[in-house]
Parts: structure tokens; sequence; C-alpha cells
């Protein structure tokens, strides 16, 4: 098999060649081109969708041509399961050097959790075992395409209560169920059914990461309903204040109306006295 260090280097420069070109193939909306940050969250969140595109499809591809993983989950091994999960090595340090150069304080919980990854993926691909967990681990990148289409669909101002939106809701919430829960707990099990095969730290290592997967996907998920909660709830309230002020505008238009009339009468009746 070929280094994985050539590898995560050659998908590290892939992304971050990504990253430029998005300025001329997906530029941001002009409403964020004013704000340095917001230009550079649009560029690190499409770059993080392409990823996700990326990892979820080889990931399902590995998992469809090798079934033997799910029977051995240690020592079942081929070269796309390798390269896969190069591929995402490469991406994470590139993410962790972007997101520590331009966002650290705001960007520490995701920093972490790519470090828990990496560390994961890392004993995986140097001991060249127990890569079925990884790549199992990988398909919460299947739902992370529809969280960072969301995010990116808000920053565009989409309508919440628009056909667009709602379908992503849904297919957000198929997969947050499926990959971010159901997943991740499969794997967890798994993990514990076969410590006695592992070696103590890389269980450790493991468990550890998978566990704290799980409570932020909670707390994720917490804050996902609580957006969409509060985003129709704005565009409720928009739509009521805008209709309001219509019928605001109507009666003043109406009673202007109704005033002009009774001026127009008046001068009438001035000019024209009754005898």
């Amino acid at each position: 098999m070929a280094s994985w260090m050539y590898i995560s280097l050659i998908s590290m420069l892939f992304f971050k060649t990504i990253n430029k070109m998005i300025v001329h193939l997906f530029p941001p909306p002009v409403q964020l081109r004013v704000q340095w940050r917001k230009v550079w969250l649009w560029e690190n969140l499409v770059t993080s969708l392409v990823h996700s595109i990326i990892s979820a499809t080889l990931s399902i591809y590995s998992i469809y041509i090798t079934p033997s993983m799910t029977r051995d989950m240690i020592n079942t091994r081929n070269n796309l399961l390798y390269y896969t999960l190069a591929i995402s090595i490469g991406y994470f340090v590139y993410d962790v050097i972007d997101l520590s150069v331009n966002d650290r304080q705001r960007s520490l919980c995701i920093i972490i959790h790519h470090m828990l990854v990496l560390s994961s993926f890392l004993l995986c691909v140097i001991g060249n075992k127990l890569l079925p967990f990884a790549i199992f681990a990988l398909l919460v990148e299947v739902n992370s395409i529809f969280l960072h289409t969301r995010r990116l669909m808000r920053m565009s101002e989409f309508d919440p209560n628009g056909v667009a939106f709602k379908i992503n809701r849904v297919l957000l919430v198929i997969t947050f169920i499926s990959f971010r829960f159901i997943s991740c707990v499969w794997v967890t099990i798994r993990l514990v059914i076969n410590q006695h095969a592992i070696n103590r730290f890389i269980f450790a290592v493991g468990f550890g990461g998978l566990c704290i997967a799980i409570v932020q996907n909670f707390f994720l998920l917490q804050q996902l309903w609580s957006s969409d909660v509060k985003s129709s709830n704005d565009h409720i309230s928009q739509t009521q204040n805008r209709k309001t002020a219509v019928e605001r505008d109507y009666n003043a238009n109406k009673r202007s109306g109704s005033e002009d009339l009774k001026d127009i009468l008046r001068m009438t009746n001035t000019c024209h006295p009754t005898e």
C-alpha cells in the first residue's frame, strides 16, 4: 500500500486549492462580502461540504464492496479503506490549521472534535487495523452534507418555510438519527464487544472519542431544533409585521384620499355658493 502520509499531503493541498477556488466558482452572496469573517466562513463551509460529499460517498462504497467489514472489524482491510481514511486525515489536518489561524476562539469545540477524529484515524492507518471502525464513524459525513447545506442556505437568506429548506430539513433529521445516533451507538457497541482484541490505549482513545461525539450530537440536535424554531418564529413575525405595515399604509392612504375628497368638495362649494 502507498504511504498514508503522501495521500494525506495531497488531500491537504487539494482542499486548500478548493478553498481558494470557491471565491471564483461559488462566491458568497453579496450581503456577506462586506464582512471578512462571513466570507471566510462561507469558504470554509463550502470546503467542508466538498469533503463531506467525498468521504460519505467513499465510506458508503467501501461498506458496499466490503461486506466482510461488519463481521470482522479488526482485521478487514483493503486499499479503498486505507485511502478513504488517508484522504479524511488530510482534510482534518487542513481544517484544524484553517480554524486555528482564522477562528480559534469561536471554533474551539470543532478543533477538539477534529483532533479526536485525527487521533483515532491515525491509530488505524498507522497500525493498518480497525479500519472498519473508522469507516463506519465516517458515515456521519452523510449527515454533514445536509448540515453544511442548511447553514449555507441560511447565510444566503433562503426562506426557512420554502420547499428547498423544508426538503433539506427532512433529510437532515433522517440522516442525523441514522448516522449520528444509530451508527455511532452501533460502532461503540461493536468496539466494546471486541475490546479483548484491541490494545487498551487504542480502545480508550476510540471509546472516549465516540462517547464525546455522541454527547456533542445531542447538543448539536438541540441547537438545530432551537435555531429552526427561532427562524420559523422570526419569519412569522416578519410576515405579520409586513402585513401590519401594508394595512397601516392602506388605511393611511384611504384616510388621505377621504381628506382630499373633502377638500375638493369644500373648494367646489366655495366657488359655487348655494343661492
